[in-house]
């Protein structure tokens, strides 16, 4: 129950920070931005997703991920 409790605390924030860019008229930021600003957290979740993916023998999946996490270490060097 905690980690939906997380989930939706975080979507809320989520929502919120969007709200007020809008409301302040900054833009949204992209995707890579985003990325760049917490590459760490990108990884994470990327490998959270290839582990998934192992354990339910999705190798189109795992494959996807694989390059994500090589595409993710090029750009931010």
């Amino acid at each position: 129950m905690s980690q939906l409790t997380n989930r939706l605390n975080g979507l809320q924030s989520a929502i919120l920070q969007k709200e007020e860019r809008k409301a302040s008229g900054e833009k949204e930021p992209c995707t890579i931005d985003l990325i760049r600003a917490d590459k760490e957290k990108a990884l994470s979740i990327i490998d959270n997703w290839r582990k998934n993916a192992v354990l339910y023998g999705k190798k189109q999946a795992v494959e996807d991920c694989n390059f994500l996490i090589k595409f993710l270490n090029k750009l931010m060097k």
